[in-house]
């Protein structure tokens, strides 16, 4: 048992900087392990209140928005053919995603692959550094106290479009992993 992320921001406000990084990067694992699997799955809703802060470290829960990658590529490969396998959504669920979290792709109709996530995860490393709902880019709420180096970090993952964004957790990970060394 633990408490949620969103509740340890309410009542004790921003993480330290390297206890948010190095929980980005445990998350970044389990994603690795959903991603990566056959076949593999997308959370797409990444946000504070799904992650549980346990003594192991934090694990992701609520399911609820997540989908079979290779399932929607079927579907996703034949209405755009040589494209990355994407999640297709019916319109009904285009917009599960919460904001402030949710990749810009989930609300425009482009479909979803593993690079929303990462958006969502950038923007919960965002809210454990700051405390506070991601707001648009340029507009983070930086704090002097994370190194630079950082909020690159947290720029690259929630960049605009998912080309910019880190490929997958793998890479995400390790660059939290040198800005932590």
């Amino acid at each position: 048992r633990g408490r949620t992320l969103e509740e340890a921001l309410l009542q004790d406000g921003p993480l330290p900087w390297r206890t948010a990084a190095a929980h980005t990067a445990k998350i970044c694992r389990a994603l690795e392990t959903l991603h990566g699997g056959t076949p593999a799955i997308l959370h797409l809703d990444l946000k504070p209140s799904n992650i549980i802060l346990t003594q192991d470290g934090p694990r992701l829960i609520d399911f609820g928005s997540a989908v079979l990658a290779d399932a929607a590529a079927d579907r996703a490969e034949a209405a755009l053919p040589a494209k990355r396998a994407e999640a297709a959504f019916p319109a009904d669920r285009a917009l599960r995603g919460t904001p402030g979290y949710a990749a810009p792709e989930l609300y425009s109709g482009r479909g979803a692959d593993n690079r929303s996530d990462i958006y969502g995860l950038g923007a919960v490393l965002c809210a454990m550094l700051t405390g506070k709902k991601p707001g648009p880019a340029g507009n983070r709420n930086r704090t002097e106290a994370v190194p630079e180096r950082l909020w690159e970090i947290v720029e690259k993952a929630m960049k605009e479009e998912r080309e910019g964004r880190f490929q997958n957790a793998a890479e995400f990970r390790s660059a939290l992993e040198t800005a932590l060394a």
